[in-house]
């Protein structure tokens, strides 16, 4: 596993990209924007979610480290929102808060488990969904594996509607 102190880039099949960074030991800082591109029918672009821009910026607290053989644990809590250029004007403010648990677990040195129990409130009106907002970007359910030390590969979901990602350690 990688040294977690360096930067991590990752992409999804959202698509989304994102940025994580550990300043210190025990805090992390991270950003994220995804683009809603189909839903339940395909690539549907009369959909009312179709375009719509999630984004976040979290901060991510380490509770306990668990290191290779146990779990670890972190508070997550940030603002997220979305903003759709085929919906003018937003309503509201385009933000919100998240706030949660994240969880991981080393089944294998190149196999981890993660789960994201982070919950959102928005002050905004969105095509995908109002008050509260259940499922902010910093939510989600993965697998990583790692074929290379600085290389993960996932598959999962996320609040950015990734199934399958990939994530460098810089």
């Amino acid at each position: 596993m990688p040294d977690d102190t360096r930067p991590v880039v990752g992409i999804g099949i959202g698509p989304s990209l994102s940025f994580d960074w550990r300043l210190f030991d025990p805090f992390t800082v991270g950003a994220s924007a995804g683009m809603t591109l189909f839903d339940g029918a395909g690539f549907n672009f009369n959909s009312s979610s179709f375009g719509v821009v999630r984004y976040d910026l979290r901060g991510m607290y380490l509770l306990r480290d668990g290191g290779a053989t146990n779990v670890t644990i972190s508070a997550v809590a940030g603002v997220w929102g979305d903003t759709s250029f085929l919906r003018q004007p937003v309503e509201g403010i385009p933000f919100g808060l998240e706030g949660g648990i994240a969880l991981s677990y080393p089944f294998l040195p190149q196999l981890i488990a993660r789960i994201n129990f982070v919950a959102g409130y928005q002050f905004f009106s969105s095509p995908l969904g109002v008050n509260p907002g259940y499922f902010p970007p910093a939510s989600g359910l993965e697998l990583a594996y790692y074929p290379l030390p600085n290389l993960e590969l996932t598959v999962g979901y996320n609040g950015q509607g990734d199934i399958l990602g990939l994530r460098w350690h810089i």
